[in-house]
């Protein structure tokens, strides 16, 4: 699947959501930065991650927020050692 605005497609919202959520575990920067939110798009009928916009509900939940910290906790590590063995 292709979309005129070079995005990367998901089949549904809770993928893109799912996805939104990596994504922020990811490459979260201090300032908040990165995609928060996700939109259906009626040029290709798929789901993309988007900065622009409100926040996404997921996103601001409890749960979500302890995996998205847990996450990038498990990153920062797998960087630090990775080539270290």
């Amino acid at each position: 699947m292709k979309c005129v605005s070079n995005k990367v497609c998901y089949h549904s919202k809770g993928e893109a959501e799912e996805a939104l959520i990596h994504l922020q575990a990811k490459y979260r920067t201090a300032s908040g930065g990165g995609p928060t939110s996700t939109y259906w798009c009626p040029d290709c009928g798929y789901y993309h991650t988007t900065s622009k916009g409100e926040k996404s509900a997921t996103l601001q939940s409890a749960e979500v927020k302890k995996r998205i910290e847990v996450q990038k906790e498990a990153n920062y590590w797998e960087e630090k050692f990775k080539g270290k063995f």
